[in-house]
């Protein structure tokens, strides 16, 4: 095989072998959707796949998002800026009511915010549904209302 070939096919192999991007989805306050975390979408360090969704939280405010699913079990998490590999401001992966489903209250400053969904497991896949609402009591279910002040969600 001649050397052009053969790059060629090194170059499609490493392409091949990159991991998906993070494709922010537009999410409206107020707006209720149904998604689908897949196989081929961006994983974490842990392994499970995620959707990234970012919305315009204004001026800044409380707000509530809530995700539940049928076929697996959904973790959602919050943080600043649409970057959904950023650390996260706070997370959640149940809901007070249990069952598959997440339920997060938070506070957000103004400008961008990502909402993340992924699954508990690696390999977990499926359709789910997603809100998120203004309003809520910022801490309510999250893991920075679990922690002690010397903690950090980052």
């Amino acid at each position: 095989m001649n050397w052009p070939v053969r790059g060629l096919i090194a170059g499609c192999a490493l392409v091949a072998a990159l991991p998906a991007v993070a494709r922010a989805q537009s999410l409206g306050v107020g707006q209720f959707v149904v998604a689908e975390v897949a196989e081929d979408d961006p994983r974490l360090a842990d392994g499970t796949s995620f959707d990234c969704w970012v919305f315009d939280a204004g001026s800044g405010g409380a707000f509530t998002v809530r995700v539940a699913s049928h076929l697996f079990d959904p973790v959602v998490d919050v943080g600043p800026g649409a970057d959904c590999t950023a650390p996260l401001h706070d997370g959640n992966d149940d809901d007070p009511e249990g069952g598959n489903s997440a339920h997060l209250q938070f506070a957000a400053d103004g400008g961008p915010w990502y909402v993340r969904v992924s699954t508990v497991d690696p390999g977990e896949t499926g359709q789910y549904r997603l809100s998120l609402q203004a309003g809520g009591t910022p801490g309510f279910g999250g893991y920075a209302s679990m922690m002690s002040p010397t903690d950090s969600p980052d």
